[in-house]
């Protein structure tokens, strides 16, 4: 099993316990590019110890350009981020990115063959008909977080894909938010950090945390086969180094955590109701059809 981890802002010294303890591993650390040159999809954040991390860490790294929409069209975006990937190169050897755009990957992939390109979750992979157009320009993909828990569909993706595929398991958005697309782009704009879209509907409706986009590490065996990499979301919600490595670890062991410990966003659990494997695998077994069906508001009213 290998991870892809988010960058947090700690001293090389934290990135070199985690190499020594955990390198063999860790795919990659996820850091963003610099709202300068492209949005990374989250809001700005400290990066005092950035540079001194790529430059003295052995760990793997891939950059994010990952706005939910780019801001501008992307003939005038082209040459910034081209210069960028080439200085992060000569640099500090990075040829790797992730990508939120199609068009982009595409120019990645023929200005510099050499790099790898990893679709990213806000591109919305969620079908078997998205794969003939990503297969040409990724090297591997992340899934939309509306189908984690749907594993016919992670299933027919993962027999079309060629690449490798990941799955977050801790974002804890609700599947198929009709907020998410606003929530992003209010979060990689200028505005302050923004509130929670969905936090009223949650208010009325508690017991849709338990059907959001979040898999417990004690129950990614259900899941066995069907992805290559874990990726952990958390530039905002682990930035505690303590916790950042008790749910990596918990995901590496695959060890019990409750639900509202794996450092999900707003969608996640925030109460610490258990979570049964029977009750787990009904999720992502059941057909779908939430407006009928009241087991996750009788689960959640019974265990809260």
């Amino acid at each position: 099993m290998k991870f892809s981890l988010p960058y947090i802002d700690q001293p090389v010294s934290f990135w070199n316990e985690l190499s020594y303890e955990f390198g063999e591993w860790i795919q990659e650390i996820f850091f963003p590019m610099g709202d300068h040159v492209a949005p990374s999809g989250r809001p700005s954040q400290t990066v005092h110890h950035l540079y001194a991390f790529l430059e003295k860490s052995d760990l793997p790294k891939t950059v994010l350009i990952n706005p939910i929409v780019l801001p501008e069209p992307l003939e005038r975006l082209e040459e910034p981020i081209l210069n960028e990937l080439i200085l992060l190169d000569q640099h500090y050897g990075i040829r790797s990115a992730t990508v939120s755009d199609l068009l982009l990957c595409k120019f990645i992939k023929k200005s510099l063959p050499s790099h790898r390109v990893s679709g990213s979750v806000l591109m919305r992979i969620n079908s078997p008909e998205q794969i003939p157009y990503l297969q040409q320009y990724t090297d591997s993909i992340s899934l939309d977080t509306a189908i984690i828990r749907d594993l016919h569909r992670i299933q027919a993706i993962r027999e079309c894909y060629p690449g490798k595929i990941k799955l977050i398991v801790n974002e804890g958005c609700l599947p198929g938010c009709p907020f998410r697309v606003q929530h992003f782009y209010e979060m990689n704009s200028d505005l302050a950090h923004p509130e929670s879209l969905c936090e009223a509907l949650l208010n009325d409706m508690p017991w849709l945390r338990l059907k959001s986009a979040w898999i417990l590490p004690q129950h990614l065996h259900f899941y066995e086969g069907l992805y290559d990499i874990i990726k952990l979301a958390g530039r905002v919600t682990l930035q505690n180094p303590k916790k950042y490595v008790k749910v990596f670890r918990a995901y590496l062991d695959q060890k019990s955590l409750p639900a509202n410990e794996i450092g999900c966003g707003p969608g996640g659990m925030i109460n610490n109701v258990p979570i049964s494997d029977d009750f787990f695998y009904q999720t992502i077994t059941c057909d779908k059809n939430c407006s009928k069906c009241d087991i996750c508001k009788t689960y959640f009213n019974t265990n809260a």
